[in-house]
């Protein structure tokens, strides 16, 4: 994982042009080499990540080379511009100088390196950062709550962002917003973080730390969320990490811990919002996940403070960790090579050593980054997807072309790198199924789908029947053509029935028993009332739960052993006929059956009837099966469980007994059987 190391004590910056990664490194205030070398000095590093050898793992060379009078607190490199091609680098001195530094003259080997040297600041400069929106202004921070706005275009006044803040006394860390870009943050060895609004030229939100006043000493603006920000603190009693909405900023969003000592340094990734960086005084460096705040990974422990992390801007595979054991180590979050055996044997060697430097060791996550998805960078740059009709949709990433530009130079910041692009192309393997889609698209485009289905139904196929289910549908009345479609007419079957019985010679005798039994119940209004209309379809009745049954499994509307008066019968309630069902039941001497299928529900008495009743017969009469799931409003069972070779009585009893809301979903399911 680790790819090279750069062995100084210093603090670092990253190249943002679109070359080869460049490494600043500015030796660290407060810190001494193991030589105790009063040397101080800016340095340009080229990482040469395409040479993998173990020899070239150390970078001892740099490739520029700049003295300085003092120290370094913090280090920022802009981004590119026409005239400067490699940027100009900032540096804030414990001396309270900022300069600045033509970093492609410094890389060519001139003299005349330094572009600017300022000394408003009354203390150490341990703020820098440049407006990600506008490179040439850059935001500085010291003691006595100083915040300075510079515009490298004239350096003779810098701006202030309001009047000084009184919550503000030595600041640590200036952060601009990476989506508004006159909205700056401070933060301070207060407690407290200031955000300041440069249009109105005042602070315009305090963030205070919850308890004690503690030194805030890193802050990072979420790189998708304007109002998203992060704090940490160098406590080593509360070493975490909080994240604050500024829409709520009362209190923090939510918090990160896991690191047991004092955090310095943090760094949110710009290409995906979801990595985010962190090191501490426990000689640990984390990878979190901000959005649901749990630890992706660890780089390997260093045998000191872990004092400074950041990101490469243009190869996000790409991060830097500084400690105070004199080195910067690059590491790679693809890479699995293990280039850190050799710190682990010199660990080892070390551990019965009572003057060696103390270690921190990891506990409870392992020693590398393990992501559980891939990074936002690494998503697909092509690809396609069948779409109807034979179409296929292509993406893809085209590289931009491109600028001309003179010799030498890069392309701006904001400049498109590539260029997303969807193509759509007819895919043609099978001309007739092609044909047919165009068809059926004109047809739904005209609304003539019935005239599409008439077609279809003339064709000499074996389809041709379901297209004239089909063409049925678009009827005025679907239902009832659908029925005759499947042969079953009613009044051809009212006649059968009516001839049954009266060549059976079923007189007014029998009639006058239909209405005994009206008188029977007369008493609680619930009468036979035979229907006006035989033609008329009876509307499913609802039981109460305590009559419902348990499913009894699949069955089938017409058995083999039934006689031709339970076929009879069957064919009535099929056809929603309860007043010939009756009949026929009648005379066949059934008379809890027509009880059954007259009344259909009714009060107390009736109930008890209905419930001894469906207890012994309905496992017995199939028609008492089928009448027990349209009673009860289940036609789910008679789908589920009929016997597949009576499909068309079964779409019967759906364009007979099913509700609109219902009737669709019950004729999905019965296709799904089918299947």
């Amino acid at each position: 994982m680790r790819q090279k190391t750069v062995s100084r004590t210093s603090t670092f910056a990253w190249s943002p042009g679109q070359h080869a990664p460049l490494l600043a490194t500015g030796t660290v205030a407060g810190a001494f080499d193991a030589n105790f070398s009063n040397t101080c000095q800016l340095e340009i590093f080229d990482l040469n990540l395409t040479d993998k050898s173990p020899e070239a793992v150390e970078v001892s060379q740099p490739v520029g080379v700049v003295p300085s009078n003092a120290r370094f607190n913090r280090l920022a490199w802009a981004s590119p511009t026409i005239d400067r091609p490699y940027g100009m680098i900032a540096g804030g001195m414990e001396n309270g100088e900022l300069n600045l530094w033509d970093a492609n003259a410094i890389l060519s080997g001139s003299k005349d390196v330094l572009f600017s040297k300022q000394t408003n600041h009354s203390g150490p400069v341990r703020g820098l950062h440049f407006n990600p929106f506008q490179q040439n202004l850059l935001s500085s921070a010291s003691s006595n709550g100083e915040v300075f706005i510079w515009d490298l275009g004239n350096m003779t006044k810098p701006y202030t962002p309001g009047t000084r803040s009184t919550k503000l006394d030595d600041i640590t860390c200036v952060a601009w917003n990476n989506h508004v870009q006159h909205i700056l943050a401070t933060s301070s060895t207060t407690g407290y973080t200031v955000v300041w609004d440069l249009k109105s030229k005042r602070e315009v939100l305090t963030l205070s730390y919850p308890g004690a006043s503690v030194s805030i000493t890193a802050i990072a603006w979420n790189p998708d969320n304007a109002t998203q920000i992060i704090t940490a603190t160098e406590d080593d009693n509360s070493p975490v990490i909080l994240v604050w909405d500024l829409r709520y900023a009362h209190a923090p969003e939510k918090t990160l811990a896991g690191h047991t000592k004092g955090i310095l340094s943090l760094s949110w990734c710009q290409q995906d919002s979801e990595l985010l960086l962190s090191a501490g005084k426990d000689c640990r460096s984390i990878c979190w996940n901000p959005r649901s705040g749990e630890i992706i990974g660890e780089l390997p422990p260093s045998s000191s403070w872990n004092f400074d992390i950041d990101w490469c801007p243009r190869n996000p595979d790409l991060l830097a960790s500084a400690s105070f054991d004199g080195k910067i180590n690059i590491f790679s979050v693809q890479s699995t090579r293990d280039g850190d055996s050799a710190s682990s044997s010199h660990v080892a060697q070390e551990v019965h050593d009572p003057f060696a430097p103390q270690v921190y060791q990891p506990q409870g996550t392992a020693s590398t980054l393990s992501l559980k998805q891939p990074p936002k960078w690494l998503r697909r740059p092509v690809g396609a997807s069948f779409g109807f009709g034979g179409k296929l949709a292509i993406f893809r990433n085209r590289p931009a072309p491109p600028l001309n530009l003179p010799p030498g130079t890069v392309a701006p910041v904001g400049a498109p790198t590539n260029i997303p692009s969807v193509t759509l192309v007819n895919v043609v393997t099978d001309s007739e199924i092609v044909q047919r889609a165009t068809d059926l698209e004109h047809a739904l485009e005209a609304k003539s789908l019935d005239q599409f289905c008439e077609i279809r139904t003339h064709s000499k196929t074996d389809t041709a029947e379901y297209w004239t289910i089909l063409r049925a549908l678009f009827e005025d009345n679907p239902r009832e053509q659908l029925v005759q479609h499947l042969g079953f007419d009613k009044q051809d079957l009212i006649n059968q029935v009516t001839a049954m019985t009266g060549s059976l010679s079923l007189g007014s005798s029998q009639r006058g028993s239909i209405l005994g039994i009206n008188a029977l119940y007369s008493s609680s209004g619930l009468g036979l009332q035979p229907s006006e209309s035989s033609t008329t379809i009876a509307p499913p009745v609802s039981l109460p739960a305590s009559i419902r049954t348990k499913s009894l499994g699949s069955f089938h509307i017409y058995p083999s052993s039934g006689s031709d008066i339970d076929k009879k019968i069957t064919r009535c309630v099929v056809a929603g006929d309860f007043d010939s069902a009756v009949n026929v039941c009648l005379y066949d001497n059934r008379l809890a059956d027509a009880l059954v299928l007259a009344i259909c529900g009714g009060p107390e008495l009736l109930e008890r009837t209905q419930r001894a009743y469906f207890e012994k017969s309905a496992a017995s009469k199939s028609y008492l099966r089928l009448l027990q799931s349209v009673v009860n409003g289940d036609l789910e069972d008679v789908v589920e469980h009929a016997d597949l070779t009576d499909w068309q009585e079964v779409i019967v009893i759906l364009c007979t007994f099913a509700r609109p809301d219902e009737f669709g979903r019950l004729c999905e399911a019965l296709g799904v059987r089918l299947e």
